[in-house]
């Protein structure tokens, strides 16, 4: 077959992993209207001898375009793939351009702005004519048109020859509510594979540091929901083709509304499957909405992930995070005790947040290992302060007013008073190093779901420390996953 587009997607993760869903989605929004689509996975971690035989294979006349979903991976210094590969991304283009000089190479996903960045700081655009940001289902479609139909695109900056094109990165122009996803038979999908799937798309919260774009939805408003019979249609398809039970549910806050939960117990229950879910929600509902609780455990949803992003209470109220931590304690202690602790919990920290110093960082370290040890895992990151998702956080917009000076790299670094992002940046790292391999940590429900892709039982797994986990059986099977899925590309 022919194909009028690839692309191109990866994970900075080596092992365990979850399919990277943006590269997937526009390939299902382009076959919907006719064009044939392939997406290339872990295209930086299959080697470049083989990745180059696939673009000789794939790659026509007919081919329109190549695109690059960023989501999951972002650019080094020298323009390569984080951590994966030596090849720089102008020299994959340039061999692409190489083998059919007409086509148009387009760089999209969350970390468009990175690559915009890169051209701007080294007057290099990496072969890449396009970066597309935000959330692209219909500009995608109208590119590819005009691509077909040789005519120019809409764009609102350019420099270096590598044009933006913007205009619905909200995704407005495009009918969530009516949209459903269709996982093609080149995606490859394994048997039992755990799956991506968006319930809804939006948050109707605006934390002071968050960057998304799509901030402060009207919780009364269902048309950021999908609706009900498509999600059924993509849970029970995706059984009867792939065996698929477990899911990792993208929302950015899944338990914003109880009524959500109670329709996806509808859709269970009208599916007949034995659904199991993990996912993002706000600890300060389940604190305040007491039904949710068992609801959630009646709908098998196994793996939580709170933003907590500090036990400061100060902190965490300046960014919309205001729960003190005896309520914090009491919701984990009520989850654990209605799910007979049969579920997986993590956490994040973000340090460098307003009120935050190294004294309340020392202050808090204690209480992971103890009070917090109902937490399975918790992370730390350094907190960024940048537009890099074409979304302006309430910290990038105001900075002086929460104290930030933002530097003029614009890649997220800053200053304050008692700080900056590099130092942030060490001591999250050293505070996640510190617990990684510690006594105390366990692998925690997102890494456990990638796992129990590779044939791993979720929740002994997500129970697991770090320590004496068979690390080797899973470098094992992860190689062995990317050679059946690389076989198979080979096969078409």
């Amino acid at each position: 077959m022919n194909y009028h587009g690839i692309l191109l997607t990866d994970t900075m993760v080596h092992g365990p992993r979850i399919r990277p869903f943006g590269a997937y989605r526009i390939a299902a929004e382009l076959r919907k209207v006719g064009y044939n689509m392939l997406v290339i996975d872990m295209f930086s971690s299959i080697g470049s001898q083989q990745f180059y035989s696939l673009l000789d294979k794939f790659i026509s006349d007919e081919t329109l375009f190549v695109g690059y979903s960023s989501s999951l991976f972002s650019i080094t210094r020298k323009g390569g793939v984080f951590g994966k590969t030596n090849i720089s991304l102008g020299t994959i283009n340039s061999y692409i351009k190489a083998i059919n000089p007409k086509i148009k190479v387009i760089y999209g996903g969350s970390n468009s702005k990175e690559l915009v960045r890169f051209n701007q700081k080294n007057n290099n655009n990496l072969g890449i004519d396009y970066a597309m940001h935000g959330y692209s289902e219909h500009m995608i479609v109208d590119f590819v048109n005009n691509l077909r139909d040789s005519k120019s695109q809409k764009f609102s900056n350019v420099h270096n020859r590598l044009y933006e094109i913007d205009y619905d990165f909200k995704g407005e122009c495009y009918d969530f509510h009516n949209s459903w996803h269709e996982w093609h038979e080149t995606d490859f999908i394994s048997d039992g594979e755990s799956l991506p799937l968006e319930v809804a798309r939006g948050c109707i919260f605006k934390c002071k540091f968050c960057n998304y774009p799509l901030l402060g939805k009207n919780p009364n408003d269902m048309s950021y929901f999908k609706k009900e019979e498509n999600l059924l249609r993509e849970l029970t398809t995706n059984y009867e083709k792939f065996k698929t039970l477990h899911y990792f549910v993208l929302d950015d806050t899944f338990n914003e509304r109880t009524d959500k939960i109670e329709m996806m117990l509808r859709i269970r229950d009208k599916s007949k499957l034995d659904l199991s879910f993990v996912g993002f929600n706000r600890i300060e509902l389940l604190a305040r909405k007491k039904e949710q609780i068992p609801l959630l455990k009646d709908l098998n949803f196994i793996g939580f992930h709170f933003g907590l992003e500090s036990l400061n209470f100060p902190s965490a109220k300046s960014i919309g995070k205001g729960i003190q931590l005896t309520e914090i304690l009491s919701t984990i202690d009520r989850l654990r005790t209605v799910y007979d602790d049969k579920l997986a919990i993590t956490s994040n920290i973000i340090i460098g947040l307003p009120h935050e110093t190294i004294d309340t960082i020392n202050a808090a370290i204690p209480m992971y290992s103890n009070e917090l040890a109902g937490i399975d895992r918790v992370t730390f990151s350094g907190l960024v302060i940048t537009n890099q998702t074409h979304g302006e956080s309430e910290f990038f917009k105001n900075p002086e007013k929460y104290g930030y000076n933002i530097l003029p790299e614009n890649d997220g670094s800053w200053t304050s008073e008692h700080w900056s992002s590099k130092e942030c940046e060490q001591i999250a790292k050293k505070l996640e190093d510190k617990l990684k391999y510690s006594k105390r940590t366990r692998l925690g429900p997102f890494m456990a779901t990638g796992l129990q892709s590779l044939g791993f039982d979720f929740l002994s797994t997500a129970k697991h420390t770090f320590i004496g986990f068979p690390w080797q059986t899973v470098n094992e099977r992860s190689k062995q996953f990317r050679a059946n899925y690389l076989n198979n590309l080979k096969s078409l």
